[in-house]
């Protein structure tokens, strides 16, 4: 124990912060929905009372100890919009003559989408949904419900920067006499003078509605207010402020507005501690603007108004270039809100909520409950048959995955991570092809044990061996996530964090947990040797690249047929994430209480292809039966209009009167028209992330290896990719979301299985070159050493992917479907493709070098020979 201190240190601090990570997450989803929202309403209080108090450092590390032993909500894992639903918001906007003169509808809803969707990506709410309603609306669905008051506010801000000059005190004082005389002492009592020089005038709280109204009266009165100046008021005091706003008098025009501003970013204020502000920076032309204004006014106050609101008004001590800050006692929350909103700028018009509702999971609870129980099962599954299969080294890698999968959640958690149904699947998926790694090395070491090694000596020959092809499978699989993380957007980024995280915890749970495991037990002669079961021979000779021409042949054609129907099928390729559909609010008369699964499948029954069904209660209703219907088809005039569908295929559920008409069994409250879940620019994000991905693992082989083995493994990518495509497009299947997630998974997997088997025809090529050996005689030596680890590794995740199609419900099946075919394709296209682009590449590279040197023989012959008359 004392050999491996440091790494037995490091695996219990994993467990144990991980233990600590997870607790708030496994103690929250306990707790009923009325206990959830008591303890969020308490913490806000206590929270409130210590800012109050001015608690000090060790008050407030006590209170998150005491809020985390009572499952701290911050700390929770998220759950997203198919798993919990979430809350439903529609905003709308319109278009005045100004606008219109600039700008079409179209071109408004896309600056407002895309200024919108920069705000909630920086907000705690991940991969939500956002979608435009006809012309002139955006709907948005946040996952769960936490702190939804936060996320409006947020999203309907305008956050306009503006800076004014303040008018002096005399000035000031003048203007609020005059206001005061036309209203007959209705202003100047209500007003509380400033204490020292310099300090602005106040009103409470409780009288502020009154001044307000008093000065937009006197605004509207000619000559009262001057032409350049208005009446400004501070923001709304919090707790422990008092109760009193501060009101200036300043120029009505701002002197310079936050349209040159470069960034903006929360950090705390060192003049008010507890408090936080908000550091600015300008751009050049800002900054040379700024400079100005500041170096003409010095000595003059200046207010920061954010939404007509008076943050501050320093006094300007001198010329200021380039930066500056907001203060204002901002909690952190609030500093980091509002530096969100003036990042991304003002709105181009005027937001409104039309009407926000709570909508429930869009799967359905049965379909969750069946894709979380077939997961467990999948795995369940899997380490019985690693333990019957490797006996105590498959219980050393049970308990190995076991940690892993305790780290990935743990992970989920540390980093805010959105779990989905997809994303649940995704990480069973993971742990299945993590078993790889640990086939990988049992593999080797049954290869050194056969070659007669001892147990520690195979045992470190195994896992040193299997190490570089463990490391470069998964480092590629990095560079694709780190891609997808830098340019990828939404959904992508939220798949490629949970590689990474995936991929790093399968790193430390084989080289280092495993490995500990094994040097335990063997240390301590806990076994003298390691049984395993085998049904292939360990040294097979079969001839995988005397049938190439005919896998080549295959591929083509496959690939051809996929194609062609790809094409036939055009937009009927894409599902209901990325078309253009029908959203319909409507309300099911029944006595009885109906179920998002029954109102699924009669719509299913109805012929349309994966609808998303959500039940649906608005604010203050409560209508019974009300769901949220989601379909791709667009609606249309007639008979056979989307509605009329809807409601017939949905009249049978309703307890209403044989006959009686569908419109009065099923009600219609809204019907729109509504945007793709996934853009354009998403689409577009994300191919160019792949493709980049791609070229940077190209690089990485290519250093590691050899160009013909990085072009081989990224031919058979492409190939698996392909062809899942064009198999889905055969079947008549639609491209989602999890089908998406599921490509970029096989992505993953193609390379990785890829590299596992170049990685040993590297290690084997000067053997088999001191033999004699060709280049083809050896690639089949090493395809089939590799071939038991191959079948295993595939036969496990294949047997995973299987149960969640067949038990995990229709939510999970298309996921599953493209992951069946991506396992089968990807093992073929290993031995198929990737290798014979590698033997071809070095045959050709012979022939070159066998011309070159046929070429330079008969140079040297005519060279040396005679001359002739």
């Amino acid at each position: 124990m004392r050999k491996h201190l440091g790494r037995t240190l490091l695996i219990a601090a994993t467990l144990v912060i991980s233990a600590i990570t997870l607790y708030p997450t496994l103690g929250w989803y306990q707790l009923d929905e009325a206990e959830q929202n008591a303890r969020i309403d308490r913490w806000r209080t206590e929270e409130m009372d210590q800012r109050r108090d001015g608690a000090g450092v060790f008050q407030k590390a006590a209170y998150s100890v005491k809020k985390w032993s009572q499952f701290n909500r911050d700390m929770v894992i998220n759950l997203g919009l198919d798993l919990q639903g979430g809350v439903l918001m529609v905003l709308g906007f319109d278009m005045t003559d100004e606008i219109k003169a600039r700008m079409d509808e179209k071109a408004v809803q896309s600056m407002i989408l895309a200024n919108i969707t920069n705000r909630i990506e920086d907000f705690e709410a991940k991969e939500p949904v956002i979608q435009t309603l006809g012309s002139n609306q955006i709907q948005i669905q946040l996952p769960g419900q936490k702190d939804i008051q936060r996320a409006k506010d947020l999203i309907t801000r305008t956050a306009h920067l503006g800076f004014h000059l303040v008018s002096g005190p005399d000035e000031t004082i003048q203007l609020f006499r005059k206001v005061d005389q036309h209203l007959k002492n209705g202003f100047v009592p209500f007003l509380e003078a400033p204490n020292r020089p310099g300090d602005p005038f106040q009103v409470e709280e409780a009288n502020y509605p009154l001044l307000r109204k008093a000065v937009e009266d006197s605004l509207a009165v000619p000559d009262l207010i001057p032409a350049d100046k208005t009446i400004a008021f501070g923001p709304a005091p919090k707790v422990w402020e008092g109760t009193r706003r501060t009101v200036y008098v300043m120029d009505r025009v701002e002197r310079m507005s936050g349209e040159f501003l470069s960034s903006a970013s929360p950090a705390t204020d060192p003049s008010s501690p507890g408090n936080w502000m908000i550091l600015f920076e300008f751009t050049g032309q800002g900054s040379t603007d700024f400079a100005e204004l500041t170096g003409k006014n010095v000595n003059s106050q200046m207010a920061i108004v954010v939404d007509g609101n008076v943050m501050s008004a320093p006094t300007i001590q001198q010329q200021i270039s380039g930066s500056g800050n907001i203060t204002g006692s901002f909690t952190d929350v609030e500093a980091k809100d509002l530096a969100i909103a003036l990042n991304s700028g003002s709105l181009p018009v005027t937001v409104k909520e039309e009407y926000a509702a709570i909508v429930g999971a869009s799967i359905g609870a049965d379909a969750v409950r069946a894709g979380v129980l077939s997961s467990i099962a999948s795995l369940i599954i899997v380490a019985v048959f690693m333990i019957l299969w490797y006996r105590l080294a498959g219980v050393v890698a049970v308990v190995s995955l076991t940690i892993n999968a305790i780290l990935i959640l743990a992970c989920f958690a540390y980093f805010d991570i959105t779990l989905t149904l997809p994303g649940i699947a995704g990480m069973v998926l993971t742990i299945g092809m993590a078993v790889d790694s640990n086939v990988l090395i049992y593999e080797r070491i049954r290869e050194e044990l056969s070659h007669g090694k001892s147990l520690s000596n195979a045992i470190q020959a195994g896992f040193e061996h299997a190490a570089s092809a463990i490391l470069d499978s998964n480092i590629t699989t990095i560079i694709a996530a780190l891609v997808l993380l830098q340019f990828g957007t939404g959904a992508i980024q939220g798949f490629a964090v949970a590689l990474s995280i995936g991929v790093i915890s399968t790193l430390f749970g084989a080289l280092i947990v495993s490995r500990a495991i094994m040097e335990f037990i063997d240390e301590n002669k806990l076994a003298s040797k390691l049984s395993m079961a085998n049904v292939i021979s360990l040294q097979p000779s079969i001839d995988f690249m005397g049938k190439r021409q005919i896998a080549v042949v295959f591929s083509v054609l496959l690939i051809g047929a996929g194609a062609v129907t790809f094409a036939m099928r055009g937009n009927g390729n894409f599902g209901v994430d990325f078309s253009e559909g029908t959203n319909a609010q409507l309300q099911i008369v029944s006595e009885s209480s109906v179920s998002d699964a029954d109102v699924r499948a009669k719509l299913v029954g109805a012929g349309f292809t994966e609808p998303i069904v959500q039940r649906f209660q608005e604010a203050g209703s409560a209508a019974a039966n009300s769901f949220l219907i989601r379909v791709g088809e667009a609606e249309q005039i007639g008979s056979e209009s989307v509605s009329l569908r809807m409601q017939t295929a949905l009249a049978p559920l309703s307890s209403g009167a044989a006959g009686t008409d569908v419109a009065e069994q099923v009600k219609i409250e809204r019907l729109e028209t509504v945007g793709p879940a996934v853009g354009a620019q998403l689409r577009f994000d994300a191919l160019g992330a792949v493709f980049l991905s791609l070229l940077l693992i190209i690089v990485y082989l290519w250093f590691r290896f050899e160009w013909r083995f990085a072009l081989g493994a990224v031919v058979a990518t492409f190939h698996d990719v392909l062809v899942v495509v064009g198999l889905f497009a055969m079947l008549g299947q639609q491209i989602s979301i999890p089908v998406i997630a599921a490509l970029l998974t096989i992505i993953g997997y193609s390379l990785n299985d890829t590299i596992v088997v170049f990685d040993r025809v590297r290690e084997d090529m000067v053997v088999n070159k001191s033999k004699g050996l060709s280049f083809l005689q050896g690639l089949n030596i090493s395809l089939n050493r590799t071939l038991s680890r191959t079948l295993l590794t595939s036969l496990l995740t294949l047997f995973v992917v299987i149960v969640l199609y067949f038990a995990g419900g229709p939510s999970l099946q298309p996921f599953s479907l493209a992951m069946i075919f991506g396992i089968l394709t990807g093992t073929y296209s290993t031995i198929y493709i990737a290798s014979p682009v590698v033997l071809y590449w070095e045959q050709w590279r012979e022939k070159v070098s066998a011309r070159r040197d046929t070429s330079g023989r008969s140079s040297k012959k005519r060279k040396s020979a005679p001359a002739t008359d």
